[in-house]
């Protein structure tokens, strides 16, 4: 059985440069690649809305005094906007939740 492997080494030096040609190629193609991952990945994170600082669940329930299933009741509400991360990950727009205090929409317990 013959073996797929090319030996540059046995060529002449003109077709040694295919080994740096195959070389670019790949990092053109990484590139191409890593440009369309980003993209994929700031649509599904709404990158739009990243302008402004996010809270966890842990930090919005600690800030509101409420626990995780009340800020779920609360997102099904539409007291509160998510922003899902995939999965189960999830943040809160800090923008949209001071809203949502100056509003008066969440009335958090008293600490």
């Amino acid at each position: 059985m013959k073996s797929n492997i090319v030996n540059l080494s046995n060529y002449p030096i003109g077709m040694r440069g295919m080994d740096g040609l195959l070389e670019g190629a790949r990092f053109f193609i990484k590139g191409i690649v890593r440009e369309a991952f980003e993209e994929i990945w700031n649509e599904k994170n709404y990158s739009p809305i990243t302008d402004t600082p996010l809270l966890t669940t842990g930090e919005l329930c600690k800030r509101w005094n409420i626990t995780p299933d009340t800020l779920h009741n609360w997102e099904k509400q539409g007291k509160i906007a998510k922003m899902p991360l995939g999965g189960r990950k999830k943040m809160y727009s800090l923008k949209d939740v001071e809203e949502a205090e100056v509003s008066g929409i969440v009335i958090a317990k008293a600490s």
